[in-house]
């Protein structure tokens, strides 16, 4: 089973880069079963994740690096 448990999106400023979406589409590219986006200091990007994660079959779990 291939999981990603720290992905960052560009809502965590300065350390993520694309967009939720984007590292879902990523994942799913390269075979991942489920990604955690743990942004930080922020939830904002966890609805578009789970919607483009459901569309793809991923597993989305979510969390926040505080």
């Amino acid at each position: 089973m291939n999981v990603i448990l720290d992905a960052k999106s560009w809502y965590s400023l300065l350390e993520g880069f694309d967009s939720p979406e984007r590292l879902v589409e990523r994942a799913a590219s390269l075979g991942y079963e489920s990604v955690a986006l743990t942004d930080v200091n922020s939830v904002m990007g966890i609805p578009s994740f789970v919607e483009a994660a459901s569309k793809v079959g991923i597993r989305p779990i979510t969390g926040a690096t505080l």
